[in-house]
């Protein structure tokens, strides 16, 4: 792993991230010895230096009448980005209401690796429940016995229920969605008319409406609209209404 780059990713600044390396490699030192051993200006040194502290990632220590710069324990880190990320959910819903409330937006997704992020975002559903029309063998093809296994392991954990409206055929990887008592409770399954079939499959979950290509084409995308997801519910209800159920909940 890249650390330095890995630190700069993390919000630090190049120099900000040379200087920290180097005191948690060699101790406490003095702005010299931090300018000698990084190629940094010794001047300069002192404004990294003033980030670094007010970050908290370094202190000063007094050894032997000598003011140094030491470094924090490497959790600060941690303790940084969960601070910023606790502002992040603080700040969020003043800007979503300053820009009239919710935005509407359709982001697309190409390729197998995209499909399956496209599938997991359904994992950060904050209501819960997930109502799917999906054709398990063509999203077996594009999604992975891997990738399906690990969704319904973390979809069960997380407490998130779902209907899936499905054509009458073998439905392979999702048979552990049943397999016990939790997730018959949280599974529920209607067959369509043998009449119909398809291939494209779609999820809809909160604010949200995902669309999954099959393999052939291997595309998706994510409609987020409020409008758009009530009447897409709308429509899936009819549909719903008039499978027959199994494990319906």
């Amino acid at each position: 792993m890249d650390v330095l780059n890995s630190l700069k990713q993390i919000g630090l600044e190049e120099k900000e991230a040379k200087i920290y390396l180097f005191l948690l490699s060699d101790g406490p030192s003095t702005p010299t010895e931090i300018a000698n051993a990084t190629g940094i200006k010794r001047p300069n040194v002192y404004g990294y230096v003033q980030n670094l502290e007010k970050q908290g990632l370094i202190h000063y220590q007094l050894i032997n009448k000598r003011k140094l710069i030491a470094p924090s324990s490497p959790t600060k880190i941690t303790e940084l980005i969960e601070e910023k990320l606790t502002l992040a959910k603080q700040v969020i819903p003043n800007l979503v209401m300053s820009h009239g409330g919710f935005q509407s937006n359709i982001t697309f997704y190409k390729g197998k690796k995209a499909m399956q992020e496209l599938f997991k975002d359904a994992l950060t559903c904050n209501g819960k429940e997930i109502w799917y029309q999906w054709s398990p063998i063509d999203m077996d093809k594009i999604l992975d016995k891997k990738v399906i296994e690990e969704f319904i392991k973390k979809r069960l954990k997380s407490g998130i229920k779902i209907r899936s409206l499905r054509p009458a055929e073998k439905e392979s990887f999702y048979q552990s969605e049943t397999n016990d008592t939790l997730g018959r409770q949280m599974t529920g399954v209607a067959y369509v008319d043998p009449r119909y079939s398809f291939s494209l499959s779609y999820a809809i979950y909160d604010d949200k409406v995902a669309f999954y290509s099959s393999k052939n084409e291997a595309y998706g995308f994510l409609v987020e609209s409020k409008e758009f997801a009530e009447v897409q519910r709308m429509l899936y209800e009819i549909a719903w209404n008039n499978s027959g159920k199994l494990n319906q909940n």
